[in-house]
């Protein structure tokens, strides 16, 4: 028998058992931890139902319809198979959830922190966007996704992508350290980042922007290179050592801290920004008009990247923007600007290299500039380390660069 209520009505009838089943309320549902809710009825239909913390909920009931169901912090440990959830459904930390049903139909799927699914169930669909977080145990996605946009971050276990798989906008996959490969996949946007285990990408592959940042065993580009391509990001790429082939038209380009990319091609035309901050180029291409020049983020001139022997301290202290001047003080080497700048010692002591300072220069508009000066003990070479400006003694600079928050738990034994 039907019966129909307001989300009040049910909210109580509910939690007083009086509803045995075929309840449909008209609107949304939602408990919480201090409802104390026990059990849901058969048949429940409902618009949104929301149960935050219902750890004496132990399963939902069978035949539960809704436009979108929200569990969080839950002890549920199965869902019903005849689940019937048309738009959204999300599942937050809900540690002891080994399964989803088979053939679960869903417009979108968020699964974040459920650390006991190892794997999605075939036949299963998505239609528009899957999103996976933390599941430290999830080892593979099924087959025959296809759906509009993908997001998988810290799944450690996860090595390959499913060879069929389909993402028509936007796949994102962040701090996966297992993955290994990728398909040959079409679509507007791939962001791989940080996915340690990553050596290279596969012939075939058409993306219009690509992120590859943080890849650091990355190598190896598709052989036919990336037709489409017009932004990429390949920031902290160690390995890389160009651009994909074929590349000569870029709207934005990335390589800060590619260390090993010595060049870019001479025909390569930039259309709206480049950022090469901390990069080994000496030069930039011939054809290097109407884009904006930037260093980790910060606009700035060739002239402050190419030839930081021309700026002078007087230039970079009346410089107003902080940022640029950072820029300037970093390409000028702390060592040259702090020495003809005049800057103070604000405390000296000695370590295993002999002297050592921390020094100090106050800076219109910013915060000072406070650097350790401090020598290698097995080479003589002198280092200058910038540190937080509340560093009061060398004890406590040399505390903060090697990772203590506390300087009384720092001694070292030797310091080499």
């Amino acid at each position: 028998m039907t019966q129909a209520m307001n989300p009040k009505q049910a909210h109580k009838a509910i939690l007083r058992g009086e509803v045995l089943s075929g309840l449909v309320v008209e609107g949304n549902l939602s408990f919480t931890v201090k409802s104390a809710l026990t059990r849901l009825p058969e048949n429940l239909e409902v618009s949104v139902l929301n149960l935050y913390s219902c750890d004496q909920l132990r399963a939902l009931p069978r035949g539960l319809r809704c436009e979108e169901l929200i569990i969080r912090n839950s002890a549920l440990t199965w869902l019903p198979q005849d689940l019937h959830v048309s738009k959204t459904l999300i599942l937050e930390q809900c540690p002891y959830l080994e399964s989803l049903p088979y053939g679960l139909r869903v417009q979108r799927l968020t699964l974040r922190r459920c650390k006991s699914i190892k794997r999605l169930p075939y036949g299963f669909q998505v239609g528009e966007s899957l999103d996976i977080e933390d599941c430290a145990n999830l080892e593979s996605l099924p087959t025959q996704l296809k759906l509009h946009s993908l997001t998988l971050l810290e799944c450690d276990k996860i090595a390959l992508l499913p060879s069929d798989l389909q993402v028509s906008s936007r796949l994102i996959v962040r701090d996966c350290v297992s993955l290994e490969s990728v398909p040959p996949l079409t679509m507007e946007a791939l962001d791989l980042i940080r996915c340690l285990s990553l050596r290279e990408l596969p012939d075939g592959l058409r993306v219009r922007s690509l992120n590859v940042s943080g890849c650091v065993a990355l190598e190896r580009w598709p052989g036919d290179g990336i037709p489409g391509l017009r932004r990429l990001s390949m920031r902290g790429c160690i390995r890389l050592r160009s651009l994909p082939p074929g590349v000569w038209r870029l709207d934005e380009l990335d390589i800060r801290d590619c260390e090993s990319l010595r060049a870019l091609p001479e025909r390569l035309r930039i259309m709206r920004s480049l950022d090469i901050g901390g990069a080994p180029l000496r030069s930039l291409p011939l054809s290097d008009r109407g884009f904006r020049l930037r260093w980790r983020g910060v606009p700035i001139s060739g002239r402050i990247i190419f030839h930081p022997e021309t700026i002078t301290v007087e230039e970079a202290l009346a410089e107003p923007d902080v940022e640029v001047r950072r820029v300037m003080l970093e390409r000028m080497g702390y060592e040259r600007f702090l020495h003809a700048a005049g800057a103070r010692a604000r405390h000296q002591d000695e370590d295993a290299g002999g002297m050592r300072q921390l020094l100090e220069l106050s800076l219109p508009g910013d915060e000072p500039l406070v650097c350790l000066a401090v020598r290698d003990p097995s080479t003589g070479k002198q280092y200058l380390i910038r540190v937080p400006p509340w560093m009061r003694t060398c004890h406590q600079a040399a505390a903060w660069i090697a990772g203590f928050d506390d300087p009384d738990d720092y001694y070292p034994v030797a310091e080499t």
